[in-house]
């Protein structure tokens, strides 16, 4: 490209002549130089394609697609390890409450026929109700199941929802013997107090306050264990209510039968047992 053409004569007015003209080239070569710099830092913003491949799904534009595609990848492999871990937990959660395959069978009993709503039921035929296995004690029904291979002392989980039809004092649910004078209970009183030990009768529990438990109304507790944490807890209709002090060692095993209703007639209309101490997000609601 032609800029300018020099005079013929080299005299005064060439020499002023030719001032301007290297003025005008600096300020040709200095605009060139903007121009060159604002493509670089813009390169792609006239080409539709290009602005689209650096913006991500935010509207952020990035500096170039190279800095797109990195953040793409550095994204997914944070999320791909993300879901690793939440397939792990959630793989040792399904485990931990799947059934051995050398557990004992749940048990129903009652010795005599009866009648309960212009029905009659054979012995040992088992009364449903309201969602659930109605069992009550005082017509010699019982529901056992057997600990072996289902739950440990070390640590542990149980869930139960269980709907009272009466309420007095006391009412044993969730009750495991200890082969000496201790227990692991779940336990209600006449005023609806809802309380959870691992402990020698009479010693201490975790409770709710009173009126929690209602008749004819369904309630759900979780009662955990774990040794490592040296606590074990209650959890009231999704609500976290306390923990105490627990330690194996000086407990022993636990028994080798837990009753689910005890003493009071009762319908069980949910009941999970998991070897491992559940966290508290599985288990507050």
């Amino acid at each position: 490209m032609s800029l300018f053409t020099l005079g013929s004569a080299f005299n005064r007015f060439f020499r002023n002549e030719l001032v301007d003209k290297i003025r005008a080239v600096d300020g040709f070569i200095d605009n060139l130089n903007k121009r060159i710099d604002n493509i670089s830092q813009n390169s792609g913003n006239s080409i539709v394609e290009l602005v689209d491949a650096r913006k991500d799904e935010n509207g952020v534009v990035h500096p170039n697609i190279k800095r797109r595609i990195d953040t793409i990848s550095a994204f997914t492999t944070e999320e791909i390890q993300r879901l690793k871990k939440e397939n792990a937990k959630m793989t040792e959660s399904i485990s931990a409450s799947g059934i051995p395959v050398n557990a004992g069978a749940p048990t129903f009993t009652r010795p005599v026929t009866r009648i309960y709503k212009g029905r009659t039921y054979q012995i040992n035929e088992p009364v449903y109700d309201v969602g659930g296995l109605l069992v009550d004690p005082t017509m010699q029904e019982s529901l056992t199941i057997p600990t072996t291979n289902i739950l440990n002392s070390y640590e542990g989980t149980v869930e139960v929802s269980i709907i009272p039809f009466v309420l007095v004092d006391t009412i044993n649910y969730c009750r495991i013997d200890y082969p000496d004078t201790g227990r692991f209970l779940l336990f209600v009183n006449a005023a609806g107090r809802i309380s959870f030990s691992i402990d020698e009768w009479g010693g201490a529990s975790i409770s709710t306050a009173s009126g929690v438990a209602k008749v004819n109304e369904p309630f759900t507790a979780a009662l955990r264990w774990n040794n490592k944490a040296k606590e074990y807890t209650l959890f009231v209709n999704g609500k976290k209510i306390g923990t105490k002090y627990y330690e194996q060692s000086k407990k022993g095993e636990f028994g080798t039968i837990m009753s689910l209703v005890h003493n009071y007639p009762a319908v069980v209309n949910k009941l999970r047992f998991s070897h491992i101490a559940r966290p508290d997000r599985e288990l507050i609601y």
